[in-house]
């Protein structure tokens, strides 16, 4: 997949909101637009027909069930970056946890600025936003690459997604993901 340095951002912002909450319609309008809905095409064929609507409750309960059995259920994919990080659970947290507080002060964001408040910094939903925020203020790259260390496990986390999902959605997000954080 060929990317600008400015649809990266845009891109890691998507994935965010894709992780983050169950899909609803106008996510869904969003990816059926023909530049974004084409490149997941390549990544996961049969997108561009499956995401075309209309998205009515019937079909949005289904992404709501997998989204639930991928992210919020005992033996899914879990979004949490302690959950795959070798080590001390409690020492792994304390850590991310100041490092990602040392982001949010200097990109001056804070969880809720996402529209979420009380989901933990270390859901890949939130790094990824947190991400595609540094790499849309801050020319220099450094604070995107401090980003890129707390993402590390991303990739895995991803390729599992797109293993285990049985929506074209979360397949095509885990390859996209994969894709993204590899270039």
């Amino acid at each position: 997949m060929n990317t600008t340095g400015s649809d990266v951002g845009a891109i890691h912002a998507l994935l965010s909101r894709i992780f983050l909450k169950e899909a609803d319609a106008e996510l869904m309008t969003e990816l059926a637009r023909p530049e974004i809905a084409d490149v997941l095409e390549e990544l996961e064929p049969g997108f561009a027909e499956y995401v075309r609507g209309p998205w009515d409750d019937a079909k949005l309960e289904e992404e709501a069930t997998e989204y639930a059995r991928l992210f919020l259920l005992p033996r899914g994919v879990t979004p949490f970056a302690t959950a795959w990080l070798e080590g001390d659970e409690g020492a792994i947290r304390a850590d991310l946890e100041e490092r990602i507080a040392v982001l949010y002060d200097a990109l001056r964001v804070r969880p809720a600025d996402f529209g979420l408040g009380n989901v933990p910094s270390d859901h890949v939903g939130m790094l990824l936003a947190l991400t595609s925020v540094a790499l849309q203020v801050d020319s220099s790259g450094g604070l995107a690459a401090k980003c890129d260390e707390l993402t590390s496990w991303v990739p895995h986390f991803a390729q599992r997604v797109a293993e285990e999902s049985t929506s074209p959605l979360y397949r095509a997000a885990g390859r996209l993901t994969t894709s993204v954080l590899a270039g």
